[in-house]
């Protein structure tokens, strides 16, 4: 009884995970990457305050969503097809997480269609925004 538990345990903490992006985790059903390259799109803080969101890029038309929920705020920018979230703990507003996501499975050999890695909550964008805002570029997004 003593090894079943073990072996139970063993496979469902964090270091059953692979964190290089290499695959799901083994019976994680998660798709994990490694945090270094999937937060190198996010600012190293947020307050999640209007006034904190990152500038919009002058480039691409994105929506930029930010949620509080429990000790996670979440910001997210999101092209329609694809999006980024960033994970800030709500108390030092630190970098904690980040998720990528698409309308296709591209992650994780083709598997899934979301990677995150560090502390994410998907559940935390379950409910409304508390901040939303629209990026379009200068020409308003035609093509030249």
């Amino acid at each position: 009884m003593v090894t079943v538990l073990g072996v139970v345990l063993a496979s469902c903490s964090e270091g059953a995970l692979q964190p290089d992006g290499g695959g799901l985790g083994p019976d994680s059903g998660r798709c994990v990457g490694d945090f270094a390259t999937l937060s190198a799109t996010c600012p190293p803080t947020f307050d999640g305050s209007e006034a904190d969101l990152p500038a919009c890029d002058s480039r691409a038309s994105l929506e930029q969503l930010v949620w509080r929920c429990q000790d996670l705020i979440a910001l997210m920018a999101s092209s329609g097809f694809a999006a980024s979230i960033c994970y800030y703990d709500a108390t030092s507003h630190a970098l904690v997480g980040a998720e990528n996501g698409s309308d296709f499975p591209a992650y994780c050999g083709q598997t899934s269609t979301a990677i995150e890695a560090g502390r994410t909550n998907p559940m935390c964008r379950e409910n409304a925004p508390t901040l939303q805002r629209s990026c379009v570029p200068a020409d308003g997004g035609s093509a030249s």
